[in-house]
């Protein structure tokens, strides 16, 4: 290698130059490492916003989920109501038609026994008139063998009773 000489302006240009790049060199490094400050600083905040978000993404899941579940409970409770109305209301008309089957039944019985009772008169009428008829029948045949004679006092005794 071969060295020049240089000369004293250029080697005051030349120091200046030196000075100047040392002096840049050194205000990117400040730049960078306060720029690594900043960074630094910056990713905090994106760590922190990122982290409320996720938070609040959890948090309106579980509102969510507990309001489903709310309304899960809630529509348990409602069906679980409407299902015993629906019982009592079978119990009910289950209660309604075993008292028309029972009221059915007794006025069955009263009905037929009016009816028996109604064909025991018919029958103690029709007897009565067979016996009247009898009676009659008989009374004639009294006055028929009174009339022609055939009848003593001992045979109108014994015939009458």
């Amino acid at each position: 290698m071969k060295y020049r000489r240089i000369s004293a302006s250029q080697n005051k240009h030349a120091a200046i130059r030196i000075q100047k790049t040392f002096r840049g060199y050194s205000k990117r490094n400040d730049c960078w490492s306060f720029n690594g400050i900043l960074n630094q600083a910056a990713a905090l905040k994106i760590q922190r916003l990122y982290r409320g978000h996720v938070g609040r993404t959890i948090a309106i899941s579980l509102y969510h989920f507990y309001r489903s579940k709310k309304v899960l409970i809630i529509q348990c409770f409602w069906r679980q109501c409407i299902a015993l109305r629906m019982v009592r209301l079978l119990n009910a008309i289950r209660i309604n038609r075993m008292a028309t089957m029972i009221i059915k039944q007794w006025r069955g019985r009263c009905v037929r026994k009016l009816v028996f009772a109604m064909r025991l008169l018919i029958r103690i009428k029709q007897a009565t008139k067979i016996q009247k008829s009898y009676r009659l029948y008989v009374g004639r045949c009294r006055s028929h063998m009174i009339r022609t004679g055939q009848l003593t006092t001992t045979l109108f005794y014994h015939i009458l009773w």
